[in-house]
């Protein structure tokens, strides 16, 4: 396990795992490396969860470096609530076979290219925020993967999504919202976001071991449950009008 380090102003790779199986490599700070921030080679089974990762830049040959969690050649591995930000690209799935991975609950933010997808297929990708990449994901050589969860869970919070939330439901032909976009969020033919969040995804946790996820496009704050009556308290900011 690699866990709770600080990595910073490093003239290469933050973490580097080279076929290397079932690690887990979680809420660790990596910050202004010249390379990617966290790069998993040829890899099975391992867990990025709950990382830190900004400005990381190109400085290696590695096609597509500088990004804020690598995954190349590999397999069934997790990337789960990490802040990827201002990175030149913010999540990599490359190279063949990259297949089985999941992509779940991060927030890519800011960065040059949001998600670029090369060679892999069949990885699955949702309940992340997409929010202000210069480019949001990027598609090459016949990568075809999975961009929701289906009804209801959802796909991605994506910040340069237009649609409307008229209906809901699996087909989204039922009056009244859902959270969910009536139209998909379209990255190419073989790669589609069928339900589309309308709102940043958060996940928080309670005392009574379950997490209530929420979506909203307000501001979350000051999440509280209450054990005693089963009560949700939660305050939202920088709400609009039609919100």
């Amino acid at each position: 396990m690699i866990i709770q380090n600080n990595v910073t102003a490093i003239n290469g790779p933050g973490i580097l795992l080279d076929r290397s199986n079932y690690n887990t490599i979680a809420y660790n700070h990596v910050s202004n490396v010249n390379s990617s921030g966290i790069w998993l080679e040829d890899t099975y089974g391992n867990e990025v969860i709950g990382n830190h990762v900004e400005y990381s830049k190109s400085g290696w040959p590695q096609e597509y470096d500088g990004a804020g969690v690598l995954v190349d050649d590999s397999r069934f591995c997790k990337v789960i609530q990490n802040n990827l930000i201002r990175n030149k690209y913010g999540i990599v799935i490359g190279a063949s076979p990259a297949y089985g991975n999941l992509v779940i609950r991060n927030n890519i933010v800011m960065n040059d290219i949001g998600l670029v997808a090369s060679w892999g297929r069949s990885n699955v990708i949702y309940n992340n925020n997409f929010i202000e990449n210069a480019k949001q994901v990027h598609v090459e050589f016949g990568s075809s993967n999975k961009y929701d969860d289906g009804y209801p869970s959802g796909g991605n919070y994506w910040s340069d999504y237009t649609g409307v939330d008229l209906f809901s439901g699996p087909y989204q032909n039922i009056t009244g919202s859902d959270g969910i976009g009536d139209a998909p969020y379209v990255i190419d033919e073989d790669n589609v976001d069928n339900y589309p969040l309308m709102g940043p995804f958060s996940s928080f946790n309670t005392s009574a071991g379950y997490s209530v996820d929420v979506v909203s496009n307000s501001t979350v704050e000051d999440f509280r449950y209450f054990e005693s009556n089963s009560t949700i308290v939660m305050h939202v900011s920088n709400m609009t009008a039609n919100q």
